[in-house]
């Protein structure tokens, strides 16, 4: 989801309590979560292009399991360098800030009888969240680059959302 929205009024939201880290990108893209689903995430070659000059600017919020809700495109970026580059680019070592929630606080919804409406609310869930830590925490020089590749990431088909 593209949306921001004021930074003051994200800070509103009840966020779920969170832990933050330093992780390099080779170490975030080598977890379990993360390493036996990123072929699920379309691949967005002007984002591999963006990241492999600029590298990797924005926080990451991740799962309790290290799974990336915001991130994801990036990461798989990051996997799509590793490969090119035979894991010899200096992306996959650099740190990045990374927030991580404590516990599965959506886990709520799985009580909810109807497995299509409990996967929407979940997803809503996520992507509110989404909302408010970009808002919240995305300090770039030109926000609107990262708005375009999100964007465009939307468009792309995605296994998991779209079969």
């Amino acid at each position: 989801m593209t949306n921001r929205i004021k930074k003051e009024t994200a800070e509103l939201i009840a966020f779920p309590p969170t832990t933050w880290y330093t992780k390099s990108v080779e170490w975030l893209i080598e977890q379990e979560s993360f390493a036996n689903n990123f072929e699920n995430i379309p691949v967005q070659e002007e984002l591999v292009e963006d990241l492999f000059k600029n590298g990797i600017q924005a926080p990451i919020l991740v799962m309790p399991n290290w799974y990336p809700i915001c991130g994801s495109q990036r990461l798989r970026a990051c996997v799509d360098i590793q490969q090119k580059f035979m894991g010899m680019h200096p992306i996959l070592q650099q740190q990045v800030r990374v927030c991580r929630f404590e516990k599965e606080y959506w886990n709520c919804f799985h009580l909810w009888p109807d497995e299509e409406f409990r996967s929407k609310a979940i997803q809503v869930y996520f992507q509110t969240l989404e909302v408010a830590f970009k808002s919240i925490h995305f300090i770039e020089d030109d926000p609107m680059r990262m708005v375009k590749f999100e964007t465009e990431g939307d468009k792309l088909k995605w296994k998991a959302r779209d079969g």
